[in-house]
């Protein structure tokens, strides 16, 4: 069979979910079948895709900053993506995306549908929680729009842990297309070490006797880098190994914990068997791939309590905890108090080779009923073209709007920028009230009071605005406050009256009569 994977990253990109699909695709070869990989032309230092004469890899050209500026691995494709893909759908048996908005995925999924191809979709984190709350409310949008599109037109969803699967569940509105699948685990690479193996591998990396805790990851805030490191205890050595920037790396090493370069998914089996525990206390997560890979080498993993994580308790030699501190340490201290279990390889520890039969369509796939008329699916490409530039559109018309919005106000004060913005008179009223009349003071307004009159109660603030009509002639006071007094600049003076004009578009300041 033909087989078209799509991804947002594949490797020497760096990730877990780029290991993943390089695992599917040489599974897929071993197999007899053809494997085509439409994915960004991200780089990295990762392990090179096997040069294979059945795996063609198309690379699309793509903008990624949004992983420069945000750390988000979300490529924008340029549009060859649409016609590309479209030319893959068609010499394809079965469509296999990765992401449900990840742009490649709707596109790969709404062709497949157009053309009476097989189709099904992963996801591998679900909806993730920034720390600045748009990049959170853009991901929710994502889900509601792309993610959805994406879930119908899938004929399978495949779910790693339970809120990806719930989330699933919702987008497609049929459970039966939604299926829990644990992640992939090559075992002739990630397996527990033979005797003398995990010694060697210690001596390899200049460790000591001391116990060491690994954790294995990009080096983000959100792996809970500063969790472990205010865990730290002098009785074990801290050691981080994946990418990440260079303030990270000294911030890791000024902790007190050894900092390793990133490498290879290939050389991790020798940091996994030796260690003496594996550590991460992230959130923002599926169900990683170094966790699965740190279980089916033994090494006993302590991660984050998450609802998600639910299929996977029990699973021997996996200890979930709140990702605290004080938590985190007394966890490891018990951890490393015997030394390190014999553990089997996991239970969860799934075969490539096995894994891809859950990937395989009925014995007899689903005829179209009838030809997709040309105009629709070019209706269609025109829909995706528009969506897609309204999404890339979306910073500079909505964020930078408001950025700009900010600094004008900071520029020009409440007053002008209020008045100014709502095309009104009178801003120089209101900043001679705020120069003039104390704070402690009462202003009195006169109707009409809608237009330019809704401005200054705010604006005045402290100051109380009354209406006049509740003030009898001749009162010094309103409410307990002296009535603004002041003189006006054609030489009346006496008790202030704020009222609008006829039209309501601007201000007028009067002197009350005796």
């Amino acid at each position: 069979m033909r087989f078209l994977l799509t991804s947002h990253h594949a490797p020497p990109h760096i990730g877990g979910v780029e290991n993943l699909v390089l695992a599917e695709a040489i599974a897929l070869l071993e197999a007899g079948h053809d494997v085509t990989w439409i994915t960004s032309d991200g780089t990295g230092a990762g392990q090179q895709p096997p040069d294979h004469p059945r795996l063609r890899i198309e690379r699309i050209p793509a903008w990624h900053w949004p992983e420069r500026a945000f750390h988000i691995a979300f490529p924008l494709y340029a549009p060859s993506l649409l016609w590309r893909t479209w030319r893959a759908v068609g010499a394809a048996d079965v469509v296999h995306a990765h992401g449900l908005v990840f742009l490649a995925s709707p596109v790969a999924c709404l062709f497949a549908r157009l053309r009476g191809k097989w189709s099904l979709c992963t996801d591998h984190a679900g909806l993730l929680r920034y720390r600045f709350w748009p990049g959170t409310l853009f991901l929710r949008v994502l889900f509601s729009t792309i993610g959805r599109l994406t879930a119908r037109c899938a004929n399978r969803l495949i779910a790693y842990n339970g809120d990806i699967e719930l989330l699933m569940r919702n987008l497609c509105g049929d459970d039966s297309k939604v299926q829990f699948v644990p992640n992939p685990v090559d075992p002739t690479r990630f397996c527990p070490p033979a005797p003398g193996e995990r010694e060697a591998a210690r001596r390899a990396l200049g460790w000591d006797e001391r116990p060491r805790v690994l954790c294995v990851g990009r080096l983000l805030p959100h792996k809970g880098i500063d969790v472990l490191l205010a865990a730290q205890e002098p009785g074990w050595r801290l050691v981080f190994c994946g990418p990440g920037e260079e303030s990270m790396r000294e911030h890791i090493r000024a902790g007190g914990a050894e900092c390793l370069a990133p490498r290879p998914q290939g050389e991790l089996r020798q940091l996994y068997h030796a260690a003496d525990a594996f550590a991460l206390p992230s959130y923002n997560e599926g169900f990683p791939v170094v966790v699965q890979e740190a279980l089916a080498c033994g090494l006993p993993v302590l991660t984050s309590d998450a609802p998600a994580y639910a299929p996977y308790r029990g699973t021997p030699g996996l200890h979930l905890c709140a990702p605290e501190a004080k938590v985190v340490q007394q966890r490891l201290r018990e951890l490393l108090a015997v030394p390190r279990p014999s553990l089997a390889s996991s239970p969860i520890a799934v075969a490539p080779s096995a894994w891809v039969q859950s990937l395989m369509p009925p014995v007899v796939l689903p005829a179209r009923a009838t030809a997709v008329p040309g105009w629709m699916v070019l209706a269609m490409v025109l829909l995706a073209v528009h969506l897609l530039l309204g999404i890339v559109r979306l910073p500079g018309k909505v964020w930078a709007r408001r950025l700009d919005d900010v600094a004008a106000y900071r520029e020009q004060g409440a007053v002008s920028y209020l008045f100014r913005g709502a095309k009104l008179e009178g801003a120089e009223i209101v900043q001679w009230l705020q120069r003039e009349v104390p704070p402690d003071a009462a202003v009195l307004w006169r109707w009409p009071c809608d237009g330019a009159l809704e401005f200054p109660p705010a604006l005045l603030a402290p100051r109380l605005f009354v209406d006049e009509r509740a003030v009898p002639p001749g009162a010094v006071t309103a409410a307990g406050r002296p009535l603004a007094r002041g003189v006006l600049p054609d030489g009346s003076s006496g008790v202030l009256v704020l009222q609008g004009t006829a039209d309501g578009a601007g201000l007028v300041l009067r002197v009350r009569e005796p």
